[in-house]
């Protein structure tokens, strides 16, 4: 990300996105209402309370295993096994609700470059290289809230417009970058 600084005139920060595809054409931050769901589905799968109890008794059962054993071999070693396990799973879930306040309240880039279309949120990613795509859809049929959808090789993909991308102009610019590609809109 390069910021540049023109002195005399006001200053707005120019970006320049390098994604794993090369200098993006144009990107944007996704809008909540576009993968604020999808993160919410997650963490819900992620935060199912059985598979947790699971490994809380698994983890309890393997330490106690552990503290027999080495109260056997070593007797005079003083180590408080019970506040070691309970500071390890607060660290945890400490953790993980960081993790899941920045999956929500970070919006994932989208990016348009001229090797293909790249989601990343974080320090993950996933691309459709031009290669494997096979169809692209700008869908604004419901104008507050529209949508870009590719259709490829891989895992479909969709991710909602931002407001400072019209769906006309991305259009455009998608059959300008990808002219051997068939780009739809749907109003």
């Amino acid at each position: 990300m390069t910021f540049r600084i023109n002195l005399g005139r006001p200053t707005t920060p120019s970006f320049d996105m390098r994604g794993a595809l090369g200098k993006a054409k144009l990107w944007w931050w996704e809008p909540r209402w576009s993968y604020r769901p999808n993160i919410r589905a997650e963490l819900k799968r992620v935060a199912n309370p059985w598979m947790w109890m699971r490994i809380l008794i698994l983890v309890s059962l393997i330490t106690t295993a552990l503290a027999i054993t080495v109260h056997r071999y070593l007797p005079d070693l003083e180590f408080d096994w019970g506040r070691a396990v309970a500071l390890s799973f607060v660290g945890f879930l400490g953790y993980f609700g960081l993790v899941a306040v920045t999956l929500w309240f970070v919006p994932p880039i989208i990016q348009i470059a001229d090797k293909g279309i790249v989601r990343q949120q974080g320090r993950s990613q996933s691309c459709r290289l031009r290669c494997d795509i096979r169809c692209i859809t700008v869908d604004s049929s419901e104008p507050s809230k529209p949508i870009l959808r590719v259709e490829s090789t891989k895992k479909p993909f969709a991710a909602g417009l931002s407001s400072k991308v019209t769906p006309a102009e991305l259009a455009r610019l998608l059959r300008e970058t990808f002219p051997e590609l068939l780009v739809e809109e749907h109003q």
